[in-house]
């Protein structure tokens, strides 16, 4: 299995979402309970787990995919992003200090600093990952047993089992996808003495399968990133379509190149 990205990857989506990105210059990352396939994030051992995992998928194929139009647009009216493998935006060697529990540096984070420990979320820029999904029909690779505990009775959770498989009925896109996990966490404060309790608390409801304050998360493109975007227009997109995408660029990211595509479909 190729394990190095690809130079770009591809990403089928609304002609409306299309507008938020390039607005907001950021790609959306979903949690895997909130994905199409109702198997992701499923463990052997605590059931439901994939609310702390977030992704955002893409295909490798740059070939059009008709399967892919068709899940992934509103009836091919749709779009196709074409983007570098690399495309967000580094904020360098992030520190985070004043807290015993939860602290350090954070090379070439991806999350900048005001939003790693959040009000009630902990983001680990550490886990940001690009990478391939294995497909098969191996049970314990599809639904992994996740917690483990060591001799002292340390218990820890095994995300990084999560999100990487699924099985062979979806090999047909060539997914590879952006990985970032996202746990709770107590609102930061420097002056509270009670802080790392508070967040050794707040961890302890991983354990416990708490639900987190939202189910998407936004990463920030660079500026060259949306610079090089190609976007294929949908092969059912109406004239109407076509004009909504043009001034969506023409506005927002004028650089971009708008192709046809090859797909010619009544």
């Amino acid at each position: 299995m190729q394990k190095i990205p690809p130079k770009y990857l591809y990403h089928y989506t609304s002609i409306s979402n299309l507008a938020l990105i390039v607005k907001n210059r950021t790609i959306k990352f979903s949690c895997l309970e909130n994905l199409n396939d109702l198997n992701e994030g499923i463990t052997s051992d605590l059931g439901k787990f994939g609310k702390y995992v977030f992704v955002s998928s893409w295909t490798k194929e740059a070939r059009e995919s008709i399967p892919l139009w068709s899940m992934y647009t509103p009836n091919m009216t749709g779009v196709r992003i074409k983007l570098p493998s690399n495309p967000f935006k580094s904020y360098g060697n992030v520190q985070i200090q004043g807290t015993r529990t939860f602290s350090g540096i954070f090379p070439n984070s991806i999350v900048p600093a005001d939003e790693i420990v959040g009000k009630n979320y902990l983001v680990f820029p550490t886990s940001y990952k690009l990478t391939p999904i294995k497909y098969t029909e191996d049970v314990n690779l599809l639904q992994p047993k996740i917690r483990t505990e060591n001799d002292d009775k340390r218990v820890t959770y095994l995300l990084k089992l999560l999100g990487i498989h699924k099985t062979t009925a979806w090999k047909f896109e060539l997914e590879w996808r952006y990985i970032l996990w996202i746990l709770p966490s107590a609102p930061f404060d420097n002056n509270d003495i009670n802080y790392d309790d508070k967040m050794v608390s707040a961890l302890r409801g991983v354990g416990e399968n708490v639900s987190m304050p939202f189910s998407h998360y936004f990463l920030s493109l660079r500026e060259d990133t949306l610079e090089n975007m190609e976007i294929v227009i949908g092969p059912k997109c109406s004239d109407g379509d076509w004009a909504t995408v043009k001034a969506i660029v023409e506005m927002y990211n004028p650089k971009a190149t708008i192709k046809s595509s090859t797909l010619k479909i009544r």
